[in-house]
């Protein structure tokens, strides 16, 4: 608040972690009455909430995000979003907006700004994307996920036009990235509204410079023995055991074979197209990990790659999950994993990787239909469309509203705007790079 950069990224360090303790106070009480479950934050000024959320974003739970913003709007007292940025000196308020985009509240942060001010404060949030390194993307992955959830049609052709506006300006300021950056942003906002059509994605892919956003061909799938391999990690906590169960329940119609061990479980089909899933065993804290750790040996030694890995469990052991992705991974599961840093390194892992991620801490009530459904076009030696698959479940989740409102916090791969940015600027980095 003080704007004193020495040490900067310290006190960015502890903000986070700071931030984080409340995130999972209100996240760990969420069936709980408000007055207990945001008690926490009941005392803190409107800056520590915004702290809170934008530094807690990996692992704030929908819910959580959304009483620390009401909290945060009647603490301001009347004060303007535009006055609040400034005090707050706009610290990664990028990331806020697409915060506030993906859970539904931009309209009623924006609603508390004159209309010249608020154009400038959206006009600020396209601009300047092309400072920073090279591989400085967060700010670009953060606009490119903001778009993917604005409703607004007056705002959306605003951002259009801001959008076209930087490229020239990069244009004749001759920023390589810049251009990049931008001509990217254009693509994916012309063909937001086109999401779920199939001849309009595979255009848009083609734009991007990358092979088709909506499907994985089953043949990318298979490893050298005509199978699919597939890793399901979990943990060793409560719900961790829960989940293994639940899951372990997929396999009981008579199409699969199980096989236990002391640390893993083998799952293989026997009917239809040959699929074998790995899952370690939840063995309680910290077995879990050499449960996991023991899987990776066998794999590495019988050199078996998973083309899809499952991530179960809470954000918190997700850099576990992380470090173990390889160029092998095709389609990655991994719950709560919206944010730039995670979509980074996700991608430094599995450059191709198709990445299933949920706004919150994914739920075994939503995972376990998305593995199912991923199994069937398997076990039929389908590829795996996406737009497809999203439109069975869609139907399925209707019928359950009490998990609807979960399911609509996955984003599916070719709604993932910020790993589709990531994927298609490191290409065209590395093609400009070799000429």
């Amino acid at each position: 608040m003080e704007r004193n950069n020495i040490g900067g990224d310290t006190y960015s360090d502890e903000l986070a972690y700071r931030g984080l303790k409340y995130v999972r106070e209100m996240d760990d009480l969420h069936e709980e009455k408000d007055t207990v479950r945001f008690k926490c934050i009941d005392s803190l000024p409107p800056e520590a909430l915004y702290f809170i959320m934008v530094y807690g974003q990996d692992e704030i739970y929908t819910s959580s995000f959304i009483g620390c913003f009401k909290r945060m709007m009647q603490r301001m007292n009347g004060m303007s979003g535009d006055r609040f940025m400034e005090y707050i000196h706009y610290d990664h308020f990028r990331t806020f907006i697409r915060m506030c985009a993906g859970y539904n509240t931009l309209g009623d942060f924006l609603a508390t700004i004159d209309e010249d001010k608020k154009l400038k404060l959206m006009k600020d949030f396209i601009s300047g994307l092309e400072k920073g390194k090279e591989n400085d993307l967060e700010d670009a992955v953060d606009v490119a996920d903001a778009f993917g959830s604005i409703k607004d049609s007056t705002l959306s052709v605003f951002l259009k036009r801001q959008v076209k506006e930087n490229y020239e300006i990069s244009y004749k300021e001759g920023s390589k990235k810049g251009l990049i950056i931008y001509s990217l942003l254009s693509v994916l906002f012309d063909g937001a509204k086109y999401a779920n059509d199939d001849v309009m994605a595979d255009r848009q892919s083609q734009k991007l410079g990358l092979p088709p956003i909506y499907k994985v061909p089953y043949a990318n799938l298979v490893d050298t023995g005509k199978k699919v391999v597939e890793q399901f990690f979990f943990f060793g906590d409560k719900d961790g055991a829960t989940s293994f169960t639940s899951f372990m329940g997929n396999f009981k119609d008579g199409k699969w074979k199980i096989d236990k061990g002391q640390y893993w479980v083998t799952i293989t089909s026997t009917s239809g197209n040959p699929v074998v899933i790995y899952a370690n065993q939840p063995l309680p804290e910290p077995d879990d990990e050499t449960a996991q750790n023991e899987l990776a040996k066998y794999l590495d030694s019988q050199n078996i790659h998973p083309a899809i890995v499952v991530h179960r469990g809470h954000s918190y052991h997700l850099p576990m999950t992380m470090e173990k992705l390889t160029k092998y991974n095709k389609i990655i599961v991994l719950g709560s994993c919206g944010g730039y840093h995670n979509l980074a390194v996700v991608l430094d892992h599995a450059p191709d990787a198709h990445i299933i991620s949920s706004k919150q801490t994914g739920t075994m009530a939503v995972n376990d239909p998305i593995v199912r459904a991923i199994n069937t076009q398997l076990l039929a030696g389908s590829d795996i469309n996406w737009i497809n698959i999203w439109k069975g479940l869609d139907e399925y989740f209707a019928k359950k509203p009490d998990v609807m409102e979960k399911f609509s916090d996955y984003v599916p791969p070719y709604k993932n705007l910020g790993a589709i940015f990531i994927k298609a600027y490191r290409r065209m980095i590395n093609q400009e790079d070799d000429e």
